[in-house]
């Protein structure tokens, strides 16, 4: 005769709560490769294609009982009612716990195309740390990233759009469990940047040198701003940019850029009656001799102080406003001299 185990009423309830047990693990650790295993959880290569791993679950899990010559229901039922079953269950609960308490994640998304860009690299940064080599997304692109286990101390990223520049930097704390999952640009603030275009008017252009190697005097364009900040760039006929730092000022050395300052310059000539037999070339050497000039983000309402210097006389004292609007590119014309 076969042995049987009696099954009594403790047994029925103690496998009643291994069951509730094992379905609230299952889905604690189902929302844990949600949080941190993006990756995995929405497709895992295979033999060239892909599989979800719910898929790849079934799979395996169809395996085992074609093997083991049962249902999976009995191989649950059974293992639930092995007499070391709670044991099992109270470990993966501490392991799951664990993995929790120490694992942290970093997921970047494409959020939307803006104005004339549809690729966006982002730089994840602690202090002088890259934590993630350069990521590059397009509009095809989601959770970009991935899991970090068993730290034990946070940190404070910072994350850069690097490529197009005009967005700031975003600093979020990253606790040892805790998710970073970013828009890319949507969750970036966008800078108010304003370019100043400054360059002589017709009665100080024609006293400038062509170029910095030119001896003599040198004449001195200064820029002081409310707060105290006063810079100095020797000047030369040509265009002075102004009004961000240098990888902003970068990305305005464009050919459509440089073909509507030559435009703007043009005009204001123009409009002052230089002659057009002079007016050309001189147009030309500007555009030519442009140079980018870092200086702090000056905002729409900042009053500038500008000064032209040569030789310790005053040539030029002029106090500019930047205006609001939409408009983000203003000339400042350097008249007199």
């Amino acid at each position: 005769m076969a042995n049987t185990t009696p099954v009594t009423a403790g047994t029925q309830q103690g496998s009643r709560w291994n069951l509730i047990i094992f379905t609230i693990l299952a889905v604690l650790y189902t929302l844990f490769f949600l949080r941190h295993l993006k990756t995995y959880v929405s497709g895992t290569l295979l033999v060239g294609g892909t599989i979800s791993l719910l898929g790849l679950w079934n799979l395996v899990w169809n395996a085992v009982a074609f093997g083991g010559g049962e249902k999976p229901d009995d191989w649950i039922r059974r293992m639930l009612n092995a007499p070391n079953s709670l044991q099992y269950l109270l470990f993966a609960a501490l392991l799951l716990v664990i993995l929790f308490a120490g694992t942290s994640s970093i997921y970047l998304s494409f959020g939307h195309q803006t104005e004339g860009h549809n690729e966006f690299v982002v730089e994840v940064w602690d202090e002088n740390r890259m934590v993630l080599p350069p990521v590059k997304l397009n509009a095809y692109d989601r959770d970009i990233g991935r899991p970090y286990f068993f730290r034990t101390a946070a940190a404070t990223l910072t994350y850069r759009i690097t490529t197009p520049t005009g967005y700031e930097a975003l600093t979020r704390r990253w606790a040892p469990w805790s998710q970073h999952q970013l828009m890319v640009p949507d969750d970036f603030v966008a800078k108010e940047l304003h370019l100043l275009r400054i360059f002589a008017g017709p009665g100080l252009v024609i006293r400038l040198p062509d170029s910095l190697e030119v001896p003599g005097a040198p004449y001195m364009l200064s820029i002081e701003d409310t707060n105290g900040t006063r810079q100095e760039i020797r000047l030369t006929k040509g265009l002075v940019l102004a009004g961000m730092g240098a990888a902003d000022l970068a990305s305005r050395n464009t050919e459509t850029f440089n073909a509507a300052a030559k435009q703007a310059v043009d005009n204001h000539y123009a409009a002052r009656n230089f002659s057009p037999e002079a007016r050309e070339p001189t147009v030309i050497k500007i555009i030519e001799n442009r140079r980018p000039w870092p200086t702090p983000e000056w905002k729409a309402g900042q009053e500038l102080q500008i000064q032209v210097v040569r030789g310790g006389e005053a040539l030029i004292n002029m106090n500019y406003r930047i205006p609001e609007g939409e408009n983000r590119i203003h000339d400042i014309v350097l008249e007199g001299g």
